[in-house]
């Protein structure tokens, strides 16, 4: 009887059921707690500006760690879609996190939190970007509802400038409002100017002492100034996709906070700021270049143990030292999953020593939780028996422009991997996969530019036939530019 009774009063709105429901499979089956659900007075109030008191009373009902996070929300216009790693670091940048982390980071604790919303229908999958999210226009509301408990908008001190385009697509931001805005923000926690069309940081930037969070992604900027290396409070720097971007300070010897570096899709930023070893907390670090002299060593990445996702190490062939390849520690850094290892394509000459590529290469073997691997235009004539190490579970392995190499690694037993990707590698002359039930859940097989390759090795001859024993979930397989090669495969693998 209390379950209708409260059944009725939610006025069989999906919404206010699926949400209180997910609220009371919190509690424990007894009437007393299901009973208050049921008396609460929150029932009797009148629905302000259209949020059901099923909602209300589903968003009181949560711990109190989880109603400023929700409130913060609010700053969203409705229909906007967000993502969730972002909404982490913007929710750390308050200081939301902080006291949740235990034995916990941060943003594992900010993940569970999330997790924790989405699971009670605060927030919903987007329909039209799986990797996104959106909160219901009733959920929108209630989080502009609620967030006078926690916020007060004074622009004196101003905490967020967060751009989200739903609700400012008419506005412009120049470089000129942006010199005059952040001087008198100095209290700002986040700043976010994405797809702005900035094209230059102000000098200024460094009075902001208090900021934890500063986004110029998708802009047009060029550098950024060594006046940012003094915000020492800063913990996340984000420039995804500036593809003008050249620049960076020097030095990030004060960035002692710094979690997250996000320089993905920045072509032309082509060197790693100083001191980037001794950001101990590092979490986003996309691309490092080795440089030679006083440059970027791949030592310093030794202590960058919390590192992950995706790495990409490139200028390999200026690491001279094969002690210090393995002084990279890459084999703890269990939190990568995408590893890139790249030395130079255009010096493929007698300067590149073959015996020293390889001691690199064998010195970087990362930990074999990694997913995806590739390795590119390395010079040694032979590859590391740990590529195809069966302890890793690689999904993704790509081998391209290795042209000094003669032989494939053994990958065939490598159980997990699903895709394998050949290009470029002149020198090799047979691929030989001898053996039964190799490649077990490989999907997706490429040979490209194989301009040496001339057999297609199989235990008995048979090609057609040990390709079918050994490639058993075989759905797409490409050869192209392989002019020597006379082994025809059949067209259903």
């Amino acid at each position: 009887m209390i379950a209708l009774s409260i059944v009725e009063k939610c006025k069989g709105l999906p919404l206010g059921l699926i949400t209180l429901a997910r609220a009371l499979k919190t509690k424990e089956k007894s009437d007393v707690e299901w009973k208050m659900i049921m008396d609460s007075e929150i029932w009797n109030l009148q629905d302000e500006n259209g949020i059901l008191p099923a909602l209300k009373l589903s968003y009181y009902d949560l711990p109190s760690y989880l109603k400023p996070l929700f409130a913060y929300c609010s700053l969203f216009p409705k229909n906007y879609e967000f993502d969730k790693n972002e909404l982490v670091l913007l929710w750390m940048a308050e200081g939301f996190l902080s006291r949740l982390e235990g034995n916990r980071s941060m943003e594992n604790a900010g993940h569970q939190c999330f997790e924790e919303l989405l699971s009670r229908s605060f927030f919903q999958h987007s329909t039209a970007h799986k990797a996104r999210y959106t909160m219901h226009d009733w959920m929108n509301a209630l989080a502009k509802s609620v967030a006078g408990e926690f916020f007060l908008l004074d622009a004196s001190r101003l905490r967020t400038f967060l751009h989200v385009s739903n609700s400012w697509q008419e506005f412009n931001l120049l470089d000129s409002d942006l010199a005059q805005l952040l001087p008198r923000s100095k209290f700002l926690r986040v700043l976010s100017l994405t797809n702005y069309s900035i094209t230059e940081v102000p000098q200024s930037i460094d009075s902001l002492k208090h900021l934890r969070y500063l986004n110029f992604s998708r802009t047009i900027i060029k550098g950024l100034p060594e006046q940012v290396s003094n915000l020492y409070n800063l913990q996340s720097l984000l420039v995804r996709d500036c593809e003008m971007l050249s620049s960076s300070p020097a030095s990030f010897v004060k960035l002692t906070n710094l979690r997250h570096f996000d320089i993905s899709g920045t072509p032309l930023l082509n060197k790693t700021p100083l001191g980037i070893s001794g950001l101990i907390s590092l979490q986003t670090l996309p691309k490092v270049y080795i440089k030679g002299g006083n440059g970027f060593k791949v030592s310093e990445l030794k202590d960058l143990s919390d590192l992950q996702g995706r790495l990409s190490i490139k200028g390999l062939d200026k690491v001279m030292n094969p002690i210090q390849a393995k002084d990279a520690n890459l084999h703890q850094k269990e939190g990568l999953d995408d590893l890139e290892m790249e030395w130079n394509e255009d010096v493929l000459d007698n300067s590149r020593n073959s015996t020293i590529e390889y001691e690199v290469f064998e010195g970087l073997r990362p930990h074999n939780k990694l997913k995806t691997l590739k390795i590119l235009f390395y010079g040694g004539t032979k590859f590391p028996s740990w590529v195809g190490d069966p302890s890793f579970h690689l999904t993704e392995l790509t081998l391209e422009g290795c042209r000094c190499c003669t032989h494939l690694p053994t990958v065939g037993h490598l159980g997990s991997l699903k895709k394998f990707v050949m290009r470029s590698l002149h020198m090799v002359k047979t691929l030989s996969f001898q053996g039964i039930l190799l490649f077990p859940s490989l999907e997706i097989l490429e040979v490209y530019d194989m301009q040496g390759l001339e057999i297609w090795s199989t235990s008995d001859g048979n090609e057609d036939d040990e390709i079918a024993i050994s490639f058993p979930c075989l759905r797409q397989i490409y050869i192209k530019q392989c002019p020597k090669l006379a082994v025809n495969v059949r067209k259903q693998c």
